[in-house]
């Protein structure tokens, strides 16, 4: 599964794949987050099943798929953060997923939080989540970030249903804060 966020990646990394667009389910993400700029700057290459590096960081790792990535990048660059050093991995597809950044990243940073703007049943969250129910030897603190497993008490646009369920830059950033100041007295 690829998770595209922009229009001018889509094309370009569709046509990088080989993959025949039969055998692809693409997410687009909402062209609503186009306006917000990119999420990494410069020209990147696209392997398929190998996560993008979009920031670095030595104590938290915040791994999202299509418009999210922008949202972890500003997250990670938030007054709540100071001092926390936010690695941010783009996961561009997820199946297959890059079992060899993920794990990297938990041994490397010590916590893991996914980003995903759906339910927090399947998606990013669970895929991530199924490489570190295998390993034994690698212990990692993680949590999901996205919305509820309920149904929503309201509508809107995407902007105002992302700051509803705690998604916008600044609340993302205040999790990641929150999570790591919860799992150190513990």
């Amino acid at each position: 599964m690829l998770l595209i966020r922009q229009s001018e990646e889509r094309l370009k990394w569709l046509d990088q794949t080989g993959v025949p667009v039969g055998a692809t389910h693409c997410c687009t993400g909402q062209e609503a987050v186009a306006h917000k700029g990119p999420v990494h700057p410069g020209e990147i290459s696209l392997q398929i099943g190998k996560a993008i590096r979009l920031r670095g960081g030595s104590d938290v790792t915040l791994i999202s798929t299509g418009g999210m990535s922008w949202t972890a990048g500003e997250a990670a660059e938030q007054p709540a953060t100071p001092g926390i050093q936010t690695r941010v991995l783009l996961m561009h597809t997820l199946k297959p997923l890059d079992n060899d950044a993920v794990p990297a990243a938990a041994r490397e940073t010590g916590a893991v939080l996914t980003l995903g703007e759906h339910s927090i049943v399947g998606g990013v969250g669970i895929a991530v989540a199924e490489p570190f129910a295998e390993q034994i030897d690698l212990k990692v603190l993680f949590k999901r970030l996205g919305v509820p497993n309920a149904f929503p008490p309201h509508i809107g646009a995407q902007d105002y249903m992302l700051a509803e369920h705690g998604l916008s830059p600044g609340a993302v950033a205040q999790s990641v804060a929150d999570f790591l100041k919860r799992a150190r007295r513990n």
